[in-house]
């Protein structure tokens, strides 16, 4: 099991920034990583609502069905994955909105995943090597600029969310 935490203060108070955050139609403005992302018949991120997220080719291209669990606006949404792609038996996150001051606020993603046992060491997908190193923890994809982990590629959307809410 993986859980990681991944921490970024942004230049927009609690609202703006989850409205941002959950906002799929302005999603791939600033989350790199993905190709695709929408709420299921074009609706509002909202508790019940179900999103999808497809990943790049160069990230594996999985897509990732979720339902939100929890949503409290400006302050903490929740989802779970709800369909089965390769490598991953569960999915969940969390992303919290903490107030720093009036225009300025941390966003705090929390992720949980649950690899299947026979992708531990190695598998492909799509054309992209994949290894989930389990005492590690960590999921890496090779091909990568630099070698990066998929951790420090979040942690680039973090700042890209940034820039992006930066007036």
């Amino acid at each position: 099991m993986l859980h990681d935490r991944i921490s970024e203060v942004v230049p927009a108070s609690c609202q703006v920034a989850f409205d941002a955050v959950h906002d799929y139609r302005r999603r791939l403005q600033w989350d790199t990583l993905l190709r695709d992302a929408y709420v299921v018949g074009d609706g509002l991120a909202c508790e019940g609502a179900v999103a999808v997220c497809t990943a790049k080719w160069s990230v594996g291209g999985l897509r990732i069905e979720t339902v939100y669990v929890s949503f409290q606006r400006g302050v903490v949404a929740a989802v779970k994955m709800t369909n089965r792609p390769p490598f991953f038996d569960a999915w969940a996150a969390s992303i919290r909105h903490e107030s720093i001051d009036a225009s300025s606020s941390r966003v705090v993603r929390i992720r949980r995943v649950d690899e299947r046992l026979e992708h531990r060491l190695s598998g492909r997908c799509d054309g992209a090597q994949v290894v989930v190193e389990s005492r590690a923890h960590v999921l890496r994809v090779d091909g990568l600029a630099g070698g990066a982990t998929l951790k420090h590629q979040r942690l680039a959307i973090g700042k890209q969310l940034a820039k992006s809410l930066a007036p």
